[in-house]
Parts: C-alpha cells; sequence; structure tokens
C-alpha cells in the first residue's frame, strides 16, 4: 500500500468502533439490590444524649502564648556551645576561650533580665555552663601548652640547640 499517492478528496476514515453502552439493571446472576437503609442500629434519638449521661464538657481555652525570648539568653547559649565545640580543636581553643569569657558575660546578663521578664532563664544558665565549661577546658589546654614550651626549650637549650 502506497501512502504518498491517497486520494485527497476521499473523506477521512470514521472513528473507531466503541464499547457498547452498559447494560441496564443488575448483571446476570445477582439478586436486584435491596430498597431502603440497610438493617442494623435504630437511628439515634433526637434532642441530645441519652437520659442517664451528663452533656460532654467542650475543649479547653488554648495555653497563653509565651513571650519573646531574650537575646541575651539566646547569645549565652550559642556562645557557650560554639565555645565547648571549638576548645577541643587545637589552636582555635584560645579563639574559642573568647567565646567562653562572652557565654560568661552574656549568660549572668541574660538570667538578670530573665528575672524581670520571665523568659529566657533556662537558655541563659545553659549559654552560662557552657561558657564557664568552656573557659575551664581552655584554661587547662593553655597550661598543657605553655608546661610543653616551656619543657620543649629547656631541653633544647640544655642540649645547645636553642
Amino acid at each position: 500500500m502506497d501512502y504518498n499517492n491517497q486520494n485527497p478528496q476521499a473523506p477521512p476514515p470514521g472513528p473507531p468502533p466503541g464499547y457498547p453502552p452498559p447494560p441496564q439493571g443488575p448483571p446476570p446472576g445477582y439478586p436486584p439490590p435491596p430498597q431502603g437503609p440497610p438493617p442494623g442500629y435504630p437511628p439515634p434519638p433526637q434532642g441530645g444524649p441519652p437520659p442517664g449521661y451528663p452533656p460532654q464538657p467542650g475543649y479547653p481555652p488554648p495555653p497563653p502564648q509565651q513571650g519573646v525570648t531574650n537575646g541575651m539568653s539566646i547569645a549565652a547559649l550559642v556562645c557557650g556551645i560554639l565555645g565547648v565545640i571549638g576548645a577541643w580543636i587545637p589552636f582555635v581553643g584560645f579563639v574559642t576561650t573568647v567565646l567562653a569569657i562572652l557565654g560568661i558575660v552574656f549568660g549572668v546578663k541574660g538570667r538578670k533580665k530573665a528575672m524581670e521578664t520571665n523568659s529566657g532563664k533556662g537558655l541563659a544558665t545553659a549559654g552560662l555552663v557552657c561558657g564557664i565549661v568552656c573557659a575551664a577546658i581552655g584554661a587547662v589546654g593553655t597550661t598543657c601548652i605553655m608546661c610543653i614550651y616551656c619543657a620543649a626549650t629547656s631541653t633544647l637549650s640544655g642540649l645547645g640547640l636553642w
């Protein structure tokens, strides 16, 4: 069959044959559907709950929204956490000691402000504790590095290399 030499004046082909319409009524072999509601429990009584039961209470009111957390408490916690994380990294511990001191300062100021506004006391306390821990780690680390430096220089000078 040559598709290039089609007759341009021929009508287009009709649509393909469709499906037959669906049958009316139930399929053969099945009983007709029942009329009315299915059997079961009787309908609920009109007019409220049955006698003998108290009315159900409504939902309680939502709790009051908390105030804005003070910024000093958040700053104390951030400085304290960064200080504790950075205290374990060599040569970064010197910088994180400054963060520890800032965490302590912000923690004390944040606790004072939390007493006034009644928000952020836990954050300020956590920042203060993290700052104190970081300052202790920084002090021990600095002392160890200074001891190592002094021991190395005395050993090298005793050997005549310094």
